[in-house]
């Protein structure tokens, strides 16, 4: 404690143990020298060629350590590694020598001279995969940043490692590296297949429909080969969904993804739903995804056209309804393209500790695709995990969106719009816990969700891990949102508040269980404006 504070010659004189009078209690006296506390001196180096001492200096001070800066001992032991020996680890220098001697001058200046052996580059010989005993190999070395006959770079050996951790089909990933001679090693990769498919029947629950059947194929990783095959039927108390899709994420062996989807689904009238009539969609998607090395190679862009057929029957609320279509139309169509833009650097899949999200997609329907759906939709959503302290975790979340119609006429149908409350297990609705499902935003006076154009919601949670196989974790979470008619009509302090606790475990063949406590503090369609006060959510299967 004492050297991490710049005491270096901080000392234990000697202890002592005291009894008191009644003997109940011991005391432990410690007798202590601390000494001076130690400023940095003069810092230089010896043996440096590939890096100038200009360089390595200013390397080092963005650690805080220079001239006149206070020495603590762990910091300087982490700043000599991640500020001198790394750079020389990622150009090859994988044998370099860095050595640190630490001089005492006057009573509380220490001067620094870092002695540098570079020695030769080193160069990869061979990448052996082991211990995936489904995944096929090229799967995994596609995900490489390090190859044979490349120059060894430690950077890119931790980046390979994160990128094959987030394919998710694997609960641990663990590199080695195997010296050959001077100038050679060889990279072991060992991973530990872990199942990642939900196959045969599930169940989901929905506070709104109760237990939803689901019956089929969600293959993530088809016969070792990384596609994901999906094949779904889910029956609810009051609705219906069928959905078909595949995805290749390599086409042709490039980083290009390309995937299609039939869907088709019925819904009964339900006031919770937010829309007084029968509706039976149908529809399909063609979507191209390519990964992006600039900015950087954590973006991927993909785009997709949509073609779908909404129709509707048995209306109860006939405003309602001209809301969400204008025309008064009976069977509509929507042809859609949809870009988005999506960079993830979170190192994993299921309780990520470190990295971020960032999406931002837009979608046009409608003008020159023709179709009766007219509107643009833009929504950017981010997310990042900060680590605390031991393995607590902080976990934030911005999420906003707005919708613009081409014409007063224009449909924009009920899924295309914004809803918000509940814990997420409601389709097309954003959670915010505390609240009923699709609970927050414009209503009109039937007590039909409306649905809005504008959307705003930041979320907090502070994670803690119980479990790494399988995974599981407790948090603590506040949250704060709204949607709005209009983006005019925006209003930041008019967004709804909750408080709450949580847990999640994610089970093989399953998905997401969790069940969640919130408290909302706000009610805005209470004429006394009482809290909405304690809810529960329950999250069984895969949220939407």
């Amino acid at each position: 404690f004492y050297r991490n504070h710049g005491y270096r010659d901080a000392r234990i004189l000697g202890t002592d143990l005291k009894l008191n009078e009644d003997s109940t209690r011991i005391t432990l006296e410690i007798s202590l020298e601390e000494g001076n506390p130690y400023f940095y001196g003069d810092i230089t180096f010896e043996g440096n060629e590939l890096y100038s001492t200009d360089f390595l200096e200013k390397s080092l001070a963005s650690a805080g350590i220079s001239r006149g800066e206070p020495f603590r001992e762990n910091d300087f032991e982490m700043g000599v590694d991640m500020r001198i020996r790394s750079p020389y680890m990622d150009t090859g220098y994988l044998y370099a020598q860095i050595i640190p001697e630490l001089t005492p001058r006057d009573k509380d200046t220490l001067d620094v001279h870092i002695i540098i052996q570079e020695n030769e580059k080193v160069y990869i010989r061979r990448v052996n995969i082991v211990g995936n005993d489904r995944t096929r190999d090229f799967v995994i070395r596609r995900e490489m940043r390090a190859f044979p006959g490349d120059v060894f770079n430690r950077e890119a050996l931790i980046r390979s490692q994160s990128d094959i951790f987030r394919l998710n089909y694997f609960s641990n990933v663990v590199p080695d590296i195997v010296p050959v001679d001077d100038k050679h090693v060889d990279l072991e990769i060992t991973v530990e297949e872990k199942s990642s498919d939900r196959a045969n029947m599930s169940m989901g629950y929905s506070e709104l429909d109760g237990l939803i059947g689901s019956v089929g194929i969600d293959i993530m990783n088809l016969m070792g080969r990384g596609q994901q095959l999906t094949t779904e039927y889910q029956r609810g108390q009051s609705y219906q969904y069928l959905n078909l899709g595949f995805s290749e994420p390599w086409l042709m062996g490039r980083p290009n993804s390309v995937g299609v989807n039939f869907y088709y689904s019925e819904r009964g009238a339900t006031r919770y739903y937010s829309y007084p009539y029968d509706i039976n969609v149908i529809g399909a998607s063609l979507r191209f995804g390519r990964r992006f090395r600039w900015p950087d190679s954590y973006f991927y862009g993909s785009w997709s056209l949509n073609l779908t057929r909404k129709q509707y029957n048995n209306i109860d609320d006939g405003a309602t309804f001209l809301a969400h279509n204008p025309t008064g139309l009976l069977e509509t169509r929507g042809n859609s393209f949809i870009q988005t833009i999506f960079r993830d650097s979170k190192n994993r899949p299921e309780f990520p500790t470190t990295g971020s999200t960032v999406r931002f997609s837009t979608k046009l329907s409608g003008g020159l695709l023709k179709g009766h759906e007219e509107f643009v939709k833009n929504e950017l959503e981010v997310k990042w995990w900060t680590p605390i302290v031991w393995k607590l975790v902080l976990y934030q979340n911005l999420h906003f969106g707005n919708i613009n119609s081409f014409g007063d006429y224009a449909v924009i149908p009920y899924d295309e719009r914004f809803y918000m409350g509940g814990a997420g297990m409601v389709s097309y609705t954003t959670p915010l816990r505390g609240y009923e499902d699709r609970s927050v935003g414009p209503i009109r006076s039937s007590s039909y969700m409306l649905g809005g154009k504008a959307l705003a919601k930041y979320s907090l949670e502070l994670r803690v891990p119980v479990s790494d196989n399988p995974t599981m974790y407790l948090f603590g979470f506040g949250e704060t949102g709204q949607i709005w008619n209009e983006f005019n009509e925006v209003k930041m302090d008019r967004m709804v508040r909750s408080l709450g606790v949580g847990a999640r475990i994610f089970m093989p063949m399953i998905g997401m269980l969790g069940f969640d406590v919130g408290y909302g503090f706000d009610n805005p369609y209470d004429p006394q404006g009482k809290p909405n006060g304690w809810k529960t959510h329950f999250v069984f299967g895969m949220p939407f």
